[in-house]
């Protein structure tokens, strides 16, 4: 299950990723609130998007153990690791799902990403190709 909150659908507002991102609704993209209980618990965060990433993730824990957040911000993942969520950024998603043989290889993924300008870095560009041996 892959799930995004309101309040980070409402933040999303360049053509690209807001058509990306209607495509991806209702297909394999559920929109879901976050708890109140899980809000209070994150109250002191003050990005909007960020709590309720987070709370949400806090209320998934609860029915899917192994749940984890896919965020690139250092700052939210290190909060969700004090709730005892894990993280990953996108490109190492996309490092995972080649070494599982979900795809066939990162580097097609990791360009386009590249191209849409998801500020991936040389260093980590290199870094998950070398890893995977496609360099």
């Amino acid at each position: 299950e892959t799930c995004v909150p309101p309040a980070v659908v409402a933040e999303i507002t360049d053509q690209l990723s807001q058509n990306a991102l209607q495509n991806a609704l209702g297909l394999w993209l559920a929109e879901l609130v976050p708890s109140a209980d899980a809000l209070s618990q994150v109250a002191f965060i003050n990005q909007e998007a960020d709590r309720h990433v987070l709370a949400l993730a806090i209320d998934r824990q609860a029915s899917i153990p192994d749940c984890f957040l896919i965020t690139g911000d250092d700052k939210l993942r290190r909060r969700a690791m004090r709730f005892g969520i894990a993280s990953i950024d996108a490109p190492h998603l996309i490092q995972l799902f080649a070494e599982g043989g979900f795809i066939t290889a990162a580097k097609p993924h990791l360009d386009q990403m590249r191209l849409l300008g998801y500020g991936i870095t040389q260093k980590v560009y290199e870094e998950i190709l070398s890893r995977l041996g496609e360099t």
